[in-house]
């Protein structure tokens, strides 16, 4: 009687027999369309990026959607990510610049490692570290106001990141950065 006592008890437990019992209320996945908007279009592209001594450079931008768990080990919610690779191609080599990635509310930037996010709802940065400084800036683009993400690395500290300053058009990608020698790149 004790065997089919415990044996009840284990298989009637709600944490034990299902993950979405017990308390677990899970997030329901979104990605909000504004962080979304950021990372368009939503495919691959090349852009011819130019710098003063008139050399050109191919900026690589690799579209990138992915499923993300999110949660706890047995409570959670599996949410659709949105990001964009973007490299420098030569002749000779490809070069990892910057990474951006839009989940839920967020937009997370990477170069060599986390820089830092930006939260759309609330129009907040979050910084990694002190030395990198970020801001939202107009920039006119093809005679449109574009808004555009300025960030700038104003330490050697961190100079594994690929650039010194970097702007980033929403709808549009990066239309110029300083790279870590001092050489300025813009859109052609």
């Amino acid at each position: 009687m004790r065997i089919y006592f415990v044996l009840f008890f284990i298989l009637s437990s709600c944490c034990n027999s299902s993950s979405r019992g017990c308390s677990c209320n899970p997030e329901k996945p979104f990605v909000n369309n504004e962080a979304i908007s950021w990372i368009s279009p939503l495919y691959d592209q090349n852009t011819i990026l130019i710098n003063q001594d008139s050399i050109e450079v191919v900026l690589h931008k690799k579209y990138i959607d992915e499923d993300e768990y999110l949660g706890g080990d047995e409570c959670g919610s599996v949410f659709k990510s949105y990001g964009s690779h973007n490299e420098i191609v030569t002749n000779s080599d490809t070069f990892p610049l910057f990474y951006v990635k839009a989940l839920k509310n967020d937009l997370s930037f990477y170069s060599t490692y986390y820089l830092g996010v930006y939260n759309v709802e609330f129009k907040l940065f979050n910084n990694h570290n002190k030395s990198i400084k970020t801001q939202i800036i107009d920039s006119l683009i093809n005679n449109q106001i574009k808004k555009t993400i300025f960030i700038e690395n104003n330490s050697s500290k961190y100079d594994s990141v690929a650039f010194q300053k970097l702007y980033f058009a929403k709808g549009i990608g990066i239309i110029s950065f300083t790279d870590s020698l001092g050489k300025t790149w813009k859109m052609k």
